[in-house]
C-alpha cells in the first residue's frame, strides 16, 4: 500500500460561485482544488476511494492522483 495525493474539487460549487452564489450543501472552498491523501494499492484504487467518498454525481471531480 502506498500514499496517494488526490486533487479534487466540486464543479457545482464552482458553477455557483461563478454565478455569485454559494452551493446549498458544500462550502465555497470546494470550488478550489482540495488535496486529500488516500492509502491504496494503486492510483486507480486511490481514485476509486476518492470517488466513493466524494461522488461524481454530487459534482466532485478528481483532477489528478499522485503517488507520494
Amino acid at each position: 500500500m502506498k500514499n496517494y495525493e488526490v486533487a479534487i474539487y466540486n464543479q457545482k460549487v464552482r458553477d455557483a460561485l461563478r454565478e455569485g452564489d454559494s452551493h446549498p450543501n458544500f462550502s465555497d472552498d470546494w470550488g478550489e482544488i482540495n488535496y486529500i491523501t488516500f492509502l491504496a494499492g494503486s492510483p486507480e484504487e486511490a481514485r476509486k476511494r476518492a470517488e466513493n467518498k466524494h461522488p461524481p454525481d454530487l459534482g466532485f471531480v478528481v483532477e489528478s492522483v499522485t503517488e507520494l
